[in-house]
């Protein structure tokens, strides 16, 4: 079914307007795929993408929404990620692996290795939407998302890998792994220059290891010596935007469209970075709107060209949601699960959606409907307090 959507300019009139009353959030959702900005204390949305992380915010429920009780402010918890990493039987890989966490397109947070039993663990991490990646030799790479919520301590996570049916060595791995269209090394060797091409090899593991400064720098001579290497130009305004340097990723993802106009992802990553800059104008109410209509231009565009991306509708339900454009977010949100079954967390984006519409029994679906598809979800024991008091207030 066709969603209308108003145009740019009447978007941006309500939106100057609207955004003045931004909406309150019960439940804390996940964001995936290209936002890394930080969220406010009244707003739960996605940040990276990262995009840079999301607070889990708990608010009365006489108002529902009116105020954040005030033990959830300025709370010291110690959150971290542990896991550890199993073959699919259920066995021990049997050597140290490396592991990265990373926000969306592969930009590294922090890296290392597993111990003799496979586990590891990150910590000092700030609330939000991350992906843990696991690259060993004879395994396929594995990248799983785990969410990180604001005093919920630890959040535990168990990767499985495979053994690798090819030589991963002829595959591409690193910051295109998961691009749809991407191309192999071996291709790229015979459509650019020898030299750009290594750079950006170079690049991909400078970056896996950390080294983004670096990165940056042979992706820049990269795209100096073949000026058309789209995925060169692609990541490097990912990782310009992992660095907040955003007129410069602006750039490079607009370069990335005009060589690969038939992929949606450098729109999906500029959608992300003007959602990400929108978060950092939120005082000025006016501009946050004006930065938003860009996101939501760029997120529209990106679904007629992949009408199958789940990220890309994700993402469109978000900057409809940080605009207060509800039914338009709540339609993108239900696109992106039909898509991607597994973003079980759009139910908690669904459930904030309605208890700013008063529609409780939707509320009790959506939060059960959640807890039915992650039993074993780090928030469970706050998701289910916050249902039974809904549950109770709201009693029909």
């Amino acid at each position: 079914m066709e969603i209308w959507r108003p145009s740019s300019a009447i978007r941006r009139r309500i939106s100057c307007s609207v955004m003045r009353i931004v909406p309150s959030a019960v439940f804390i959702a996940q964001l995936v795929y290209g936002i890394n900005a930080a969220d406010t204390s009244e707003v739960a949305t996605m940040a990276r993408t990262a995009v840079v992380g999301l607070a889990l915010v708990l608010f009365t429920f006489c108002a529902f929404g009116a105020q954040v009780l005030p033990q959830q402010r300025n709370r010291g918890v110690d959150l971290a990620i542990r896991g550890k990493v199993v073959i699919g039987n259920g066995g021990d890989v049997g050597q140290r692996v490396e592991v990265r966490l990373e926000k969306t397109t592969m930009q590294v947070v922090q890296t290392t290795y597993t111990d003799g039993g496979g586990g590891f663990e990150f910590r000092n991490l700030a609330p939000g939407s991350y992906f843990i990646s696991v690259t060993a030799d004879g395994y396929e790479s594995a990248r799983q998302q785990v969410e990180v919520f604001n005093n919920f301590g630890a959040s535990n996570v168990t990767i499985f890998i495979s053994k690798s049916a090819a030589d991963p060595r002829s595959r591409l791995s690193g910051l295109d792994a998961e691009d749809r269209d991407v191309i192999d090394i071996s291709q790229m060797k015979e459509n650019l220059p020898k030299k750009a091409v290594q750079e950006y090899e170079k690049a991909i593991e400078e970056k896996k290891r950390g080294k983004l400064e670096n990165a940056i720098k042979l992706l820049e001579n990269a795209v100096r010596l073949a000026p058309n290497f789209y995925h060169a130009h692609n990541n490097l305004g990912s990782l310009y935007q992992s660095l907040k340097r955003y007129p410069e990723a602006e750039k490079e993802y607009t370069r990335s469209r005009e060589l690969n106009a038939k992929s949606e992802r450098p729109l999906v990553n500029l959608g992300s970075l003007y959602i990400e800059e929108a978060e950092l104008e939120k005082e000025n109410a006016e501009l946050t709107g004006r930065i938003l209509d860009q996101a939501l231009d760029a997120l529209e565009a990106a679904v007629k060209l992949n009408p199958r991306s789940a990220p890309a509708y994700l993402l469109l339900g978000t900057a409809n949601y940080k605009s207060s454009f509800l039914e338009e977010a709540e339609a993108a949100f239900k696109k992106a699960h039909d898509l991607n079954p597994n973003l079980t967390r759009i139910h908690l984006w669904l459930a904030n959606i309605y208890v700013m519409q008063h529609k409780w029994q939707e509320v009790i679906d959506e939060t059960d409907t959640y807890l039915k598809e992650s039993p074993n979800a780090p928030d469970r024991a706050a998701v289910e307090d916050i249902r039974a008091k809904i549950a109770r207030e709201h009693a029909q």
